[in-house]
């Protein structure tokens, strides 16, 4: 999959601030991109990224390091 990366995220169980992703420049032709996300909030979120003409959405449950 070629093109630019884009990820988005919101909390699914309750009202929160987007999650924040962290996509670098300059990687588009290669089909990998390293990134990450930062959560603001503990909770259930929602993923969904995309590239080209692909997407992927997941869920997961975010909980704070003990």
């Amino acid at each position: 999959m070629q093109g630019a990366l884009t990820i988005e995220g919101h909390r699914l169980d309750a009202p929160a601030a987007p999650a924040v992703p962290n996509v670098p420049r300059g990687y588009h032709d290669t089909g990998f991109q390293a990134s990450s996300i930062t959560f603001p909030t503990e909770g259930c979120w929602q993923i969904t990224g995309q590239a080209g003409d692909s997407e992927l959405t997941f869920v997961v449950e975010v909980h704070a390091k003990k």
